[in-house]
């Protein structure tokens, strides 16, 4: 397979012609497989509906970060309601994902759109979504210990003699969280969209997100590396490239939703 090159997200975007009905809307069909270099190509795409409106795209996607982190704050249920605040809203920002690359513009009342449309499936996907999260915690945390629990989610200080009690059940306990983590994230990816832009069900929608992810595992990690070099160089300005970088990273959701289920 030919490496395509790596794709400037801060480039001009190439356009693409996708498939549309008489009406104009974009038919979506099952998941179909990029090639690596389709990868680069979801950050571009999403750059390309970001400097549409930047300024409107950074203070939605801060606001929606800065809820969480507010959240976050709270000990023990702040990361629960977190999570079961989060899917909602984020469903709303790609709605409004969806609206800018119809030409419309973009609004800070699209963060709440998914709730008023489908409050059913985003509220559903965001219960089984924080109910895997909290299961894959408890089960980490059996190895790691009360201590980093406690330590994460509780303020409390850790001990750093803890870190070194039982080294064999930190690896098992981190890896566990890790891999759990990977495919947490591999079910959610694409299900939020699918519930918020075709109203797929909740678990039909998780099932149609792993199986994506799995069949474009090598354009999703050519994706994964290149937004991680971007979310290193956008820390070296004191941290500013992240207004940037953060919406972009959350657009990006919505165009690999596009490139693998559009026909």
């Amino acid at each position: 397979m030919t490496e395509q090159p790596g794709v400037n997200p801060y480039s001009a975007p190439v356009s693409e012609v996708e498939t549309v009905n008489a009406n104009g809307d974009v038919i979506f069909c099952e998941a179909k497989k990029l090639t690596a270099g389709q990868g680069n190509r979801m950050i571009a795409d999403a750059w390309g509906l970001y400097k549409v409106s930047p300024f409107k795209w950074t203070f939605v996607a801060i606001s929606l970060f800065a809820v969480m982190i507010i959240l976050s704050l709270i000990p023990f249920a702040g990361s629960i309601v977190g999570g079961l605040i989060y899917t909602p809203l984020f469903a709303g920002f790609l709605i409004g994902a969806s609206e800018v690359a119809k030409g419309e513009k973009l609004k800070f009342s699209h963060l709440f759109s998914a709730i008023k449309v489908n409050p059913k499936g985003v509220f559903g996907l965001a219960l089984v979504i924080t109910g895997l999260s909290l299961a894959n915690m408890l089960l980490a945390f059996a190895f790691l210990g009360s201590e980093y629990f406690l330590a994460m989610y509780g303020g409390q200080e850790l001990d750093p003699a803890s870190l070194a009690s039982n080294p064999s059940n930190m690896v098992v306990g981190f890896a566990i969280m890790m891999v759990c983590g990977v495919l947490i994230a591999m079910l959610s990816w694409f299900a939020t969209p699918l519930i918020a832009l075709q109203s797929v069900g909740v678990f039909k929608a998780l099932g149609m997100s792993f199986k994506a992810c799995l069949k474009n595992w090598l354009a999703l990690t050519v994706f994964g590396f290149v937004m991680i070099f971007w979310m290193i160089v956008s820390i070296i300005p004191l941290g500013l490239g992240l207004f940037i970088m953060l919406p972009l990273l959350s657009i990006s959701i919505y165009t690999s939703y596009r490139k693998i289920f559009t026909a």
